[in-house]
């Protein structure tokens, strides 16, 4: 180590500063796609020996917990915000204005993402588990009450509570991915993740009313 007072001494400090610490974190320091220096392939999270570690379940059964994880997604933001491209037709119904038939979404969209405030933490709580079946319990018996209500007040309360129990599987869906696929292998399965998150929306405007 060099203790000179130019640059070219600052420069050989920081370099050597560094390598001691890259030294100390080993070689599979600094490489990328979780290889390390001997070519093998680094699995992150390390899994257990454990039969029942979402990690080692086999790859088959990742895509099918997967799939159920996009579909929730995709029919969350299907009933909750979807709907908002039929405003028009919503507010004849209703016998409401643009303006006031857009709460319906709105108010929806806003306790969709307020919602992941409580979910987690109880999510952290009680497990992944007891939180997807009591959401999605209420989210669909919210989903048929929507289709009953006969006035305006009754829809907006029973779309607001929808979006509350459609906000856990938006906010659990990654944590799943992330539970039972490694590192390397996240890249697609929150690719799909994302785009039934986005399809959602979307293709209420191929099934709208005319």
């Amino acid at each position: 180590m060099y203790y000179s007072t130019g640059d070219q001494g600052r420069r050989s400090i920081s370099d050597d500063l560094v390598v001691r610490k890259i030294s100390t974190l080993g070689a599979t320091a600094g490489t990328v796609k979780n290889f390390a220096a001997d070519g093998e392939l680094i699995l992150l999270p390390t899994p257990t020996n454990d039969a029942n570690d979402p990690l080692n379940w086999s790859r088959a059964y990742k895509w099918y917990i997967t799939c159920i994880v996009c579909m929730g997604a995709f029919m969350s933001n299907l009933t909750t915000a979807g709907p908002s491209i039929a405003i028009l037709q919503t507010g004849m119904s209703f016998g409401t204005t643009p303006a006031t038939t857009a709460y319906l979404f709105t108010a929806s969209a806003l306790m969709l993402g307020a919602s992941m405030f409580w979910w987690s933490p109880l999510a952290s709580k009680f497990g992944k588990r007891p939180i997807y079946v009591f959401s999605y319990v209420i989210y669909c018996g919210t989903c048929f009450a929507a289709g009953g209500c006969k006035t305006f007040g009754s829809q907006l309360a029973v779309r607001i509570i929808m979006a509350a129990a459609a906000g856990a599987g938006e906010m659990l869906g990654p944590l799943t991915i992330n539970d039972i696929w490694f590192l390397h292998e996240r890249a697609t399965p929150m690719a799909a993740y994302n785009a039934f998150l986005s399809v959602g929306v979307r293709l209420q405007s191929l099934i709208r009313p005319n």
